[in-house]
């Protein structure tokens, strides 16, 4: 007897929903299976939402919770080509509703492609850097394998928007449930994989960089914390239901462990080793004598190690709706979007530092000998090279690329001219020697400029400085050859 009621009741409902589609009772009924007619009825608020269509419609059409439960319970009830049929009864009943229409799926289609479209040029950029300077290490194979497994999640994040990812649970379609779950699944797996390949490719990089000891063994150590602690949660997330085909199909029945526990938890571990390995270089890097332009590369690094950290921040508060929400393809959208940006700002972060000398040699900067123009913008040759009224010359002197775990040692010699008070112009070279390094390379230097014994004169000994005179016209150039060791000088054609 009540059954029989609550099949007129819903009857009474679809022939309200009938005016308003222009569909017939009989056709509604039609389409409708019996499991989800039970659903709908035991999800109904009460008789009062029959009493008009605006009342249906605020009853049934703005309800989220009841929406969410109604969807659920005719997934579990009915099978796939029933669930479809209940599906699109429902669809014509709430035609136009707010929850049928809105969508982030534009925004997590936008999102993937930008993360495929900004990794793919920085670990090209990595490697073609250390391709050219003969320098590839483990760190850029590791740096590689993290860049490939945020693609992975770009295009699993991609494929998922189109069956269903960013809608409500009872617009998806039916047939699309269990392959979106089980894309998710694997984006959860590929996520640790990411963190762990970006976390240790990091450490390998201040392996080969910093010499100190301390660094070293807090490197070593962590990186076997690591490969431990994230291979625990990639098989608690692997084999989190039993059987397995639970983790994706709600209908298989199952023992599962929450889902919400071991994502928060990973969340706040990742948080930790997160802010120690970025903040594990800085006392090195306090000590090191940088100029504006390398301190301003370093500070923006720096900047988006912060802001992926920042985001680990943010992606908690949306870790908690992993296991309690039912409306899954809405609700766990943001949290797979915030995950992406910060698998992505941490693997540019990663691969940003070994392009500065391919990114010095596409902007020009001051890495061998450059010139800078004085006052008047007119300068002359002189025994070094160029000369100006007022200017400094730079030179870099690099050697070979440094041998696995070593670091790269640049010589810089600057030498300046200043101008006297008289009419007279002096030219005065004082190199400027900043280390022992540099003071022995500096004498090498000075030796190589020496003239031998030449037409049975002794070699001059130079002097500290070298004295250029020149007239004001620039046209005449008068030299102190005594001091200067030259025996052969020829006067610039008038």
């Amino acid at each position: 007897m009540i059954f029989r009621i609550h099949i007129t009741a819903f009857s009474w409902l679809l022939c309200f929903s009938a005016l308003v589609s222009g569909q017939t009772v009989g056709q509604l009924i039609q389409q409708t299976p019996q499991c989800a007619v039970s659903c709908f009825l035991n999800v109904l608020p009460d008789a009062s939402c029959l009493a008009s269509v605006e009342q249906l419609n605020s009853c049934v059409c703005t309800n989220a919770t009841l929406l969410t439960t109604l969807s659920g319970c005719t997934r579990l009830s009915c099978e796939v080509p029933d669930q479809i049929l209940g599906e699109n009864a429902l669809e014509q009943i709430c035609h136009g509703s707010p929850l049928f229409v809105e969508s982030q799926v534009t925004f997590l289609k936008v999102l993937a492609l930008l993360a495929i479209a900004l990794a793919v040029p920085s670990i090209g950029l990595r490697w073609y850097a250390r391709y050219k300077s003969s320098t590839l290490g483990v760190d850029d194979y590791l740096a590689l394998l993290a860049t490939l497994a945020l693609i992975a999640v770009g295009a699993v994040q991609l494929a998922s928007s189109f069956l269903g990812f960013g809608v409500h649970v009872w617009v998806v379609d039916p047939r699309n449930a269990i392959p979106l779950l089980r894309l998710y699944w694997i984006s959860q797996q590929l996520y640790i994989l990411d963190q762990l390949l970006t976390k240790i490719s990091l450490l390998a990089l201040y392996l080969r960089v910093f010499p100190k000891r301390w660094i070293n063994l807090t490197a070593r150590y962590g990186i076997v914390v690591m490969v431990v602690q994230e291979t625990i949660f990639y098989f608690l997330i692997l084999l989190r239901c039993s059987p397995v085909s639970a983790s994706w199909d709600i209908r298989q029945k199952g023992q599962c462990l929450d889902l919400n526990a071991i994502g928060f938890a990973g969340a706040i571990l990742g948080i930790a080793e997160h802010f120690a390995i970025l903040v594990m270089p800085l006392p090195e890097l306090w000590k090191l004598k940088l100029s504006k332009r390398k301190r301003i590369m370093l500070a923006f690094v720096f900047s988006l190690g912060s802001f992926s950290l920042f985001t680990s921040v943010i992606r908690i508060r949306y870790v908690r709706k992993f296991a309690p929400t039912a409306d899954l393809s809405w609700d766990i959208a943001p949290a797979i979007s915030w995950s992406l940006i910060e698998m992505l700002s941490a693997v540019i972060c990663l691969n940003l530092p070994p392009c500065r000398q391919l990114i010095s040699k596409i902007i020009p900067r001051q890495l061998a000998t450059t010139i800078h123009g004085g006052k008047n913008g007119t300068g002359a040759y002189g025994v070094y090279g160029a000369m100006t009224d007022r200017g400094a010359l730079t030179t870099e002197r690099k050697g070979n690329p440094p041998p696995m775990g070593g670091i790269l040692h640049t010589t810089t010699i600057e030498v300046t001219h200043e101008v006297n008070a008289d009419d007279d112009f002096t030219a005065k070279t004082r190199p400027s020697v900043s280390s022992a390094a540099s003071r022995r390379s500096l004498q090498t230097l000075d030796e190589e400029y020496d003239e031998p014994k030449e037409r049975g004169r002794t070699k001059v000994k130079r002097p500290p400085a070298a004295t250029v005179r020149r007239t004001p016209s620039l046209d005449v150039v008068d030299i102190d050859r005594s001091r200067l060791g030259l025996y052969e000088y020829f006067r610039p054609k008038g």
